[in-house]
């Protein structure tokens, strides 16, 4: 499963088109902005910068994913086990 990160409020317009076609979306809310009041199941959202690894887990073990390190590439979402 493919989560599609959207940096908010800047890629907003991207959600109607996502939310249509079903596809899990974590919002990364820039600092200066509100995150948005409205979402489905298959959204949710973290503040950027995301300042500890383990809130990022849990903000996206909801859309069933986890996230590993692998060096040389950063980190990965990958669906969870």
């Amino acid at each position: 499963m493919d989560v599609v990160l959207v940096l908010w409020p800047d890629e907003a317009p991207q959600l109607p088109r996502l939310v249509t076609a079903g596809t899990p979306r974590l919002l990364l809310v820039a600092p200066d902005a509100s995150p948005p009041e409205d979402g489905d199941c298959l959204q949710d959202w973290i503040r950027l910068p995301a300042v500890h690894i383990l809130r990022l887990r849990r903000r996206i073990a909801p859309l069933g994913l986890e996230i590993h390190n692998v060096p040389g590439k950063g980190y990965v979402l990958t669906p969870r086990s």
